[in-house]
């Protein structure tokens, strides 16, 4: 991970999410979360 000071105009960086990218996302929340349920 890199670190940018920036001065003066702040950058806009436009990400696009691929739908497999937001299942991947969702299934990573679920999961930790489905984790965390049996243990606490």
């Amino acid at each position: 991970m890199k670190v940018k000071k920036l001065e003066g105009r702040q950058e806009i960086i436009k990400t696009e999410y691929l739908e497999r990218d937001l299942k991947a996302e969702l299934n990573f929340y679920l999961s930790d979360k489905f984790i965390q349920d049996l243990f606490f």
